[in-house]
């Protein structure tokens, strides 16, 4: 899932038509459920050619990517080549580092979540566990 903001209006785009959707439009529901008016986040599902246009768009001034390297890349030099300013947060590699002293049980269930809660389809999932000392 990605997010783009352009003129105090959210675009959340989902690149690929697929079990992410249910996940962008139930925020949708959730944040017009909230009391954000009609119109301040859109729901875009689609690929390159969805993409394309709102990176071509000369109405979108900046847009800002979180997702896999490969799209990232992709959304930042079509968007860039256009003149819109780009933030891309591609690639992330999170870690957890457990200290001597952590709660087995604890840290366990704790790690678990964090890397693999929303099937591990989240930015700050971590890819890498950093042990002080083996517990």
């Amino acid at each position: 899932m990605h997010v783009s903001f352009s003129a105090s209006c959210f675009i959340f785009g989902v690149f690929l038509v697929n079990d992410e959707m249910g996940a962008a439009v139930m925020l949708a529901e959730l944040a017009v459920e909230a009391g954000l008016p009609n119109g301040v986040l859109n729901i875009v599902h689609g690929s390159n050619e969805i993409f394309n246009a709102i990176c071509d768009d000369d109405d979108v001034k900046a847009i800002s990517f979180t997702g896999l390297n490969v799209a990232g890349t992709y959304v930042y030099a079509r968007a860039s080549a256009k003149g819109k300013r780009i933030q891309s947060n591609v690639g992330a590699k999170n870690h957890a580092v457990v200290m001597s002293d952590a709660s087995v049980d604890a840290t366990s269930n704790a790690l678990v979540a964090a890397g693999f809660g929303a099937a591990g389809q989240k930015c700050m999932a971590h890819s890498t566990v950093v042990l002080r000392k083996c517990i």
